[in-house]
């Protein structure tokens, strides 16, 4: 299995010529190419903001270069980061559950990612 990183599409605040359109011109070629190449093993694996799904930028972005949600949506995998600092307390399951009931109406799962804290945080916290 190969996993190939393309560029973010979400604008950097860097000097210089902002290359968000090119970026965005690259994932869409790349993007059609493997959703209609039948013979390709692609997965589109999206790393998705803990932001509520309608405003979701990069599943905008998905929308709107596959000609719709239908078109695509099966065939991703997803990703979320960060999902903690949403909810501000994850083991409050109704706010978990709120937070996750419009990604799931819409067949989205995200897999949700995390980082360990380091050994001295966590001490801290019992």
């Amino acid at each position: 299995m190969r996993f190939v990183d393309t560029p973010g599409i979400i604008a950097n605040k860097s000097i210089g010529k902002n290359k968000r359109g090119d970026i965005k011109e690259i994932l869409r070629k790349k993007m059609k190419d493997s959703n209609t190449n039948t013979n390709t093993n692609t997965k589109l694996c999206v790393l998705l903001e803990p932001t509520e799904l309608a405003t979701n930028p990069i599943i905008q972005f998905c929308d709107e270069n596959f000609g719709g949600r239908d078109n695509w949506i099966d065939d991703a995998a997803f990703l979320m980061t960060k999902f903690d600092k949403q909810l501000e307390d994850v083991r409050t399951a109704s706010k978990a559950n709120n937070f996750f009931r419009e990604y799931f109406n819409n067949k989205c799962y995200p897999h949700l990612v995390i980082t360990p804290l380091p050994p001295t945080y966590s001490s801290s916290i019992a």
